[in-house]
């Protein structure tokens, strides 16, 4: 089990520099365009971000993830675990960026404390929201994963407190080679914590259970 855990960390730093790092970037060049727009263009124009961080983050996460769950779950197809993986990474980057938005004030005050709580609270959220149809995945796969969620909403947590302050840690007026190469710093960072604790997860998952039921149709 200790290869397994050590797979599985390996596999999702490696997604996480090229998700995080691509994600990341777009975002930090994107975002001068999206503030600069009001009320309906800004939405479409956020929405069409999200959508393309998550994608990009989503596909290099999941088919990083699907290295290592293809040989040990069998009865999950690759396309059932990329759509999740997509989808749950489409709707944490949307639900964290209007949670920060919303939180704006708090988040940017002198006080450390107060970007430190948001980032830990943005990343509770998000992750529980990024593991739930990877579980749903699981589940209909027969498989029993009781610390998937749970697990993922505490590593985020942590994992954001990261990926702030990578973002925060940046020039706003840093060339395009130096963010990449921050933001897959930071990709690094989040990835091994994140991997670390959801690992732990995944080693309960692959257990031998009797009750454990076939794969569902």
């Amino acid at each position: 089990m200790g290869t397994l855990w050590l797979r599985w960390v390996g596999v999702n730093v490696v997604g996480e520099i090229v998700g995080f790092g691509l994600a990341g970037t777009l975002m930090m060049l994107s975002g001068e365009a999206i503030t600069s727009q009001d009320g309906l263009p800004q939405l479409i124009l956020g929405g069409v971000a999200v959508i393309a961080v998550g994608l990009l983050e989503g596909t290099s996460v999941g088919l990083a993830q699907w290295t290592v769950l293809r040989t040990m779950f069998p009865s999950i197809s690759a396309l059932a675990w990329l759509a999740a993986t997509i989808a749950g990474a489409i709707v944490a980057w949307g639900a964290g960026m209007a949670i920060g938005v919303l939180a704006g004030d708090a988040l940017a005050a002198d006080d450390v404390d107060m970007p430190i709580a948001g980032a830990l609270v943005i990343g509770a959220i998000a992750g529980a929201i990024l593991a739930a149809p990877q579980w749903t995945a699981l589940r209909r796969a027969g498989i029993e994963a009781p610390w998937w969620i749970p697990a993922h909403a505490f590593a985020w947590s942590v994992g954001m407190v990261v990926a702030f302050a990578g973002v925060a840690a940046l020039p706003s007026s840093a060339a395009i080679t130096f963010t990449v190469i921050a933001m897959a710093g930071t990709g690094l960072g989040m990835g091994v914590l994140v991997a670390a604790t959801t690992g732990l997860a995944l080693v309960d998952a692959a257990r031998p259970r009797p009750s454990r039921s076939p794969a569902r149709p």
